[in-house]
This record gives C-alpha cells, sequence and structure tokens, in this order.
C-alpha cells in the first residue's frame, strides 16, 4: 500500500506484570486462524473489551498485512 518497511521486534508479555504466571512467553495458542468465523472470534475478543467494531478494524487489517502461521 506504499508504506515503508518496517522490520518486526515482537516482545510477547505484559510490561506490567508482575511475574511469569501474568504474562506470556510466546502467541502460541493465542492466535486465530485465517479461517474463523464471526461468532469464534466474538468468542475469543469479547471477553478481552474488544467490539465488534474493533475486531472487524482488527482482522482488516490484517486482511491488508500478511499472516505468518509460523
Amino acid at each position: 500500500m506504499g508504506g515503508p518497511s518496517i522490520t518486526p521486534i515482537m516482545k510477547f508479555g505484559r510490561i506490567d506484570a508482575v511475574n511469569a504466571e501474568e504474562s506470556v512467553a510466546t502467541a502460541k495458542g493465542r492466535l486465530i486462524l485465517g479461517e474463523e468465523d464471526s461468532k469464534r472470534l466474538k468468542l475469543i475478543y469479547h471477553p478481552k473489551g474488544f467490539t465488534d467494531r474493533d475486531i472487524v478494524a482488527l482482522t482488516g487489517a490484517h486482511t491488508v498485512g500478511r499472516c505468518d502461521l509460523e
């Protein structure tokens, strides 16, 4: 889409976590698959405080981005 190329640097976990149990070491098992339907997306994201509009924006951003399943 004409934007700059940015080298991805991912650090998983929460910076406000007090201990390892409150954080995560990896995203494995915490990300959705490309074939997830709207019911599954709502099941995953509503408890995290996402609205339907938030979910559409997030999944739409992934549509114009890329998906790395590894």
